[in-house]
């Protein structure tokens, strides 16, 4: 199958453009708001990619997945009514250390750099503007999951794992990076729905 995007510019590519970023932002500490301003189109796919690692393991982090999660879901939210995404006015002028963000933005250009070796644009529909929609409406609803404090097993891992698949698969437009993302969105909705189940059965065992 022929998997090319005509749609796709040939131009310096994104992980170049994230070097450039990553040497813009200097010595001075930034502040989150300046990061939104930075950030455009694709940019905001590898800051949903860079929040979703951290919780890529069983061991479930509530606190913090509560407060990035509403990070993600605002981003998520935004690219779902066809917004360009912006960073919530509460953490506008939080400033972070100096070197911070071009240390993030180098990593992140390593990151897309492989990414881009690994997925190819695969399926014209990725570039459409519903498509776009769809994708955020999903990682919105991971993000409500990622944000519920709840100190159960994988009960991080599954919503962050279709996180970084969406945007993954918005990053590059690869088709089957996305279905992978949807697949894995539809095994977190069944993880939680099934969380109250075994919770009960946890209790009748330690009852018995």
């Amino acid at each position: 199958m022929d998997c090319t995007d005509p749609g796709v510019s040939t131009h310096k590519s994104l992980s170049a453009q994230l070097g450039d970023l990553a040497r813009g932002f200097g010595e001075k500490p930034v502040r989150l708001g300046e990061v939104g301003e930075r950030l455009r189109g694709r940019g905001w796919y590898v800051l949903l990619i860079l929040l979703s690692l951290p919780f890529m393991t069983p061991i479930p982090l509530p606190l913090v997945s509560t407060l990035i999660g509403m990070l993600i879901l605002a981003i998520g939210l935004r690219l779902t009514i066809g917004r360009e995404p912006e960073i919530p006015v509460r953490f506008r002028d939080r400033e972070l250390p100096a070197k911070f963000f071009p240390a993030v933005f180098k990593a992140s250009a390593a990151l897309v750099n492989r990414l881009e070796k690994v997925l190819k644009p695969c399926g014209l529909f990725m570039s459409t503007s519903l498509l776009r929609r769809v994708g955020g409406c999903m990682i919105a609803t991971a993000a409500v999951l990622l944000l519920l404090p709840l100190p159960v097993p994988f009960s991080n891992f599954f919503p962050a794992l279709s996180i970084l698949l969406l945007a993954s698969a918005a990053l590059v437009r690869d088709a089957r990076c996305f279905a992978a993302g949807v697949v894995a969105l539809l095994l977190s909705l069944a993880f939680f729905a099934a969380i109250p189940h075994g919770g009960g059965a946890l209790l009748d065992w330690i009852r018995f």
